[in-house]
């Protein structure tokens, strides 16, 4: 039975498939079979022949073991920012050890031991110090409602997920509550602990290694960077699409705010998105959301490239869930994709100082 977790699972030796809960046969993260449409394809999973599966397995229970000695808290210390960890997160995260690595990668651990009875204590916090929960449960019921965790009204996905946001809208009072965040908050309540998602929230806003806070405070500032960025970046890396789009005059906010704002969690089914999260809190800047960005655009160049503004539009802001061209690529081959657009950390650095 699913249980709402793929990560509690723990299931590193054998194949995590397709479950039934109740009369509903959901995916292995929680979607159910008319959602998996467009939220977790399998595709190449079902013509692997019987050798191409055992060796995944294989491969993947090695990445177990790999994983559980980088993790150790004595040898963590030195693995943290290794070229080996990085490495090996851009081939994948072991789903059986996502939830933890992902906590020790964000930085919630240490944060979360340095104050241990903060989540408890914004429970109990006066209605007087909440401000935004009529919109918080506004906004509950159409995040993931596919999913088994947060499909029922008033059920226990939901009630965690309100009491996670109300307690970061009242711990982070100039950041509030966005809907990007909801959706970023309900993915990785599917990976972890009630708990853990709002000091993976206060990692990945606060921290000094993300900085997320921008794209959520008045005026969005991150979110305009970003943007400005990516043009800057697509018109470097990509000048023929870019010149297309300028020509139909389709600018990049009207594609990419969900993109940017819920790191992908809205729209990308999810063999992708823990993909893109597993390179993202390993390497913690904002480089990654750019190449995933740029490579998805790639994939489906051919077709942007013959359309008119309204169909592109229209393609644009369907990505990727409504293009099978995009969808049937694995994710392993999608990320050679994104590994193979060219942009360094320096040049995403200079192109942001020239809009601050």
């Amino acid at each position: 039975m699913f249980n709402g977790s793929p990560a509690k699972q723990q299931l590193p030796l054998k194949e995590m498939k397709t479950a039934r809960s109740g009369e509903l046969t959901v995916d292995r993260y929680g979607f159910t079979t008319e959602a998996t449409a467009h939220r977790s394809i399998e595709y190449w999973r079902t013509i692997e022949s019987a050798t191409q599966r055992k060796k995944r397995m294989r491969i993947e229970n090695g990445r177990v073991h790999k994983w559980q000695e980088m993790l150790h808290p004595e040898k963590f210390k030195i693995y943290r920012d290794s070229r080996k960890l990085k490495t090996r997160a851009w081939k994948g995260i072991p789903n059986a050890m996502r939830q933890q690595a992902w906590f020790q990668l964000a930085g919630a651990s240490v944060l979360k031991q340095c104050q241990p009875k903060l989540y408890d204590t914004l429970q109990h916090e006066s209605e007087n110090e909440d401000m935004w929960s009529d919109k918080i449960l506004l906004d509950i019921d159409r995040t993931f409602p596919n999913h088994v965790m947060f499909r029922d009204i008033g059920g226990t996905g939901q009630r965690q997920l309100f009491r996670i946001l109300r307690a970061y809208s009242i711990h982070d009072r100039e950041v509030g509550y966005c809907q990007g965040i909801g959706f970023i908050a309900a993915f990785l309540l599917t990976y972890m602990e009630e708990e853990n998602v709002f000091w993976m929230l206060v990692a990945i806003l606060r921290g000094d290694k993300f900085q997320l806070y921008g794209m959520y405070i008045d005026g969005m500032p991150k979110v305009l960077l970003n943007m400005a960025t990516f043009d800057r970046l697509l018109a470097e890396t990509n000048p023929k699409l870019a010149n297309h789009f300028e020509s139909l005059m389709v600018q990049s906010p009207m594609y990419t705010t969900d993109w940017f704002m819920t790191l992908f969690t809205s729209t990308f089914p999810f063999d992708y998105v823990v993909r893109i999260w597993d390179v993202y809190l390993s390497e913690g800047d904002a480089k990654i959301i750019y190449r995933v960005s740029l490579a998805l655009l790639r994939c489906v160049q051919h077709n942007l490239l013959s359309l008119d503004f309204e169909n592109t539009l229209k393609t644009l802001q369907d990505l990727p869930t409504s293009l099978s061209g995009v969808l049937l690529i694995s994710p392993e081959a999608f990320m050679r994709q994104v590994e193979a657009v060219r942009i360094t950390t320096q040049q995403v650095r200079d192109i942001e100082a020239t809009f601050k």
